[in-house]
């Protein structure tokens, strides 16, 4: 018995008991043939969410990923530059963050970041933009970008390899699907580019998440009728609510019967409150068509630094060898 299999023994009650049920029933959809798209909000990838889903995309058993523009520059960015861990980062004054303001430092809870580098990477990307001959896809752009870093040594391969889930999609080809591109720093700097009248930076380059969301239809319709998909959401925000909203889109508009997301997984601190998106319960979401009573659904309220390692942990431990 392994270290994790034996520690979930344990997980008994309450939100450990939730999260066990939860991997059993992920070992079950992933036994079943099925695959899961993974949904990353908040700042998981500054976190190094990287390093837990990189072997579950490697394996196929992630085959998408929905994710804020922020996750997606930052996969790249904690890569590209060396982050500073703060030891005392809830005892830190105004005249501290003043000063780092000053220093261009960019502070992230406990982790501060370089922002000269984050110039720096953003100004790859930008000339990425302006080198389009006609409309692509953030992500696509990143990946473009990666490759001409990695061409001229300015960013590490191995690392890559080991710790980015945005470059292990691009050597498997996985999926993925950035709603709401706009709020991010890159998307800031094309804007303020464009504005200052460079007319080699054309905005009309940049696909939309209309784009995103017709793509996301077209893959879960391709997919989910040869393999059951499971919905494993790390946060809330507009990466989950606007990925799951697919079935819906394809089933109530009435382009195609589709079938619901057969497993529902959710790690999130979000509470449960009058109209909250992020904090409603997985039953909730029937009535709108995402999730049918079949669905497995799963809410553990918990930090997804702390659960989602030891989720695929377990999933890699026990399930993958099954």
């Amino acid at each position: 018995m392994g270290k994790i299999e034996k520690l979930f023994q344990e997980y008994n009650a309450f939100n450990s008991r939730e999260l066990k049920d939860a991997a059993d029933g992920l070992v079950d959809h992933f036994s079943c043939g099925g695959k899961i798209m993974v949904t990353i909000a908040g700042a998981l990838s500054t976190a190094g969410i990287g390093k837990t889903l990189v072997p579950l995309i490697k394996s196929g058993h992630i085959n998408s990923i929905s994710s804020t523009a922020a996750n997606l520059e930052e996969d790249i960015f904690r890569i590209f530059s060396k982050n500073e861990v703060l030891e005392n980062w809830r005892e830190i004054k105004k005249e501290e963050e003043l000063s780092w303001y000053k220093n261009d430092k960019l502070r992230v809870t406990d982790t501060l970041l370089d922002g000269s580098d984050f110039h720096d990477l953003a100004s790859y990307f930008v000339e990425e933009v302006m080198a389009l001959d006609g409309p692509e896809l953030p992500h696509v752009i990143l990946w473009r970008t990666i490759e001409r870093l990695i061409k001229e040594n300015k960013i590490d391969k191995n690392r890559l390899e080991e710790e980015s889930w945005v470059y292990n999609c691009y050597l498997q080809g996985t999926p993925i699907f950035v709603p709401g591109w706009e709020d991010s720093t890159f998307a800031n700097y094309c804007v303020a580019i464009h504005m200052r009248g460079n007319s080699s930076l054309n905005l009309a380059n940049i696909k939309s998440g209309l784009e995103y969301m017709k793509d996301l239809a077209l893959f879960y319709l391709s997919h989910s009728m040869s393999s059951p998909m499971g919905f494993v959401q790390l946060g809330g925000g507009i990466a989950g609510d606007f990925s799951i909203c697919v079935v819906p889109l394809l089933t109530v508009m009435k382009l195609k019967e589709a079938p619901k997301w057969s497993y529902f997984c959710q790690v999130s601190e979000s509470i449960t409150s009058f109209g909250s998106y992020s904090g409603a319960p997985p039953n909730e979401k029937i009535t709108w068509g995402k999730l049918d009573g079949d669905s497995k659904c799963y809410m553990i309220e918990s930090d997804a630094t702390i659960v989602a390692p030891l989720l695929f942990s377990y999933v890699g431990e026990v399930g993958l060898k099954r």
